[in-house]
């Protein structure tokens, strides 16, 4: 299939149209994987996610240079690039943690998003942390890692023992006052979505908040399950008939987040901010097929908290 053309950058609004096609679509296919076989990927997530970067090591996602035109003037970056590289998570968390700030990226990968963060944030310090120790051994053998800025490790945010914050003592950094959290929430089974984002909150101290940014119920990827039958002998992708919950090809999760959801998931964990919805419409090349994307994002911030 031909690269797509992306549209102008500006999110569209909802068209009824065309959200009540998707609608159509995603009703259709609904065969569920058994109890047994979701049990069975769930156990096997982090050996999955090391399969992945065995197979595509650093190549699947390209280095993050992109978000400056999703945040208005906070997210100013003389590198955006085309929405397919995802650079514009770069801008966005970059224009947020300028001058001496430590930022914690959970869900790091191979540092697509990391290194173009220190090059372009000279006095950045970064707490990197992945669920795979392979995608982490390669965020410490890039040849850009650096010891006195990165403190790279494995970490499963779907527990507490040990803490996250028991990670977060390296040397004389200052706390953590921005949590990133970019296409990770949704490779974390549902049931676990408030505990993984109330323990994240409860690192951050007053005003700390966290940039969040995932899959929209709707997006291309999640309207392709719907519209690929499962081999009637295989396991069906969609994992749960009352949650847009799925598992992909190499046996990781995707979720697609409504933004009520996700408004109410952040009133839960006492988080605040807005949430909203991207709508964009790419081109494929070749058969001149719109392809819709849906995002959603979000600044959430910590408010002040009540002394006991």
């Amino acid at each position: 299939m031909s690269d797509p053309i992306p549209s102008p950058h500006e999110s569209q609004p909802a068209q009824p149209a065309i959200e009540l096609t998707i609608s159509s679509i995603i009703s259709q296919n609904r065969r569920t994987a058994t109890p047994f076989a979701v049990t069975k990927h769930t156990a096997e997530a982090a050996r999955n996610w090391d399969k992945f970067y065995k197979n595509h090591a650093d190549k699947f996602f390209k280095d993050r240079h992109w978000t400056g035109r999703e945040f208005g003037s906070e997210l100013a970056s003389g590198k955006a690039k085309g929405e397919d590289d995802r650079a514009e998570e770069t801008a966005l968390v970059s224009a947020d943690v300028g001058g001496q700030s430590v930022l914690l990226e959970v869900g790091c990968g191979v540092g697509n998003m990391l290194y173009p963060l220190l090059e372009d944030n000279v006095a950045l310090k970064v707490h990197a942390c992945d669920f795979s120790s392979r995608a982490v051994d390669m965020v410490r053998s890039h040849p850009r890692f650096d010891d006195d800025r990165v403190n790279a490790f494995v970490y499963d945010l779907t527990t507490t023992d040990p803490p996250l914050s028991s990670f977060l003592t390296k040397k004389d950094w200052p706390e953590v006052t921005t949590i990133s959290l970019i296409f990770v929430l949704s490779a974390i089974p549902p049931q676990l979505h408030a505990q993984v984002l109330r323990n994240l909150a409860d690192l951050l101290p007053n005003g700390g908040h966290i940039l969040f940014r995932d899959y929209a119920y709707g997006d291309l990827s999640q309207v392709r399950y719907h519209t690929k039958k499962d081999a009637a002998w295989a396991e069906p992708s969609l994992l749960s008939d009352l949650a847009p919950w799925y598992r992909r090809g190499d046996n990781t999760f995707n979720y697609f987040f409504t933004q009520a959801q996700l408004e109410a998931l952040a009133a839960e964990v006492g988080l605040q901010g807005e949430v909203e919805t991207l709508r964009r419409t790419a081109v494929n090349r070749k058969s001149e097929v719109n392809m819709q994307r849906r995002f959603v994002q979000a600044k959430w911030f910590v408010p002040p908290r009540t002394q006991s």
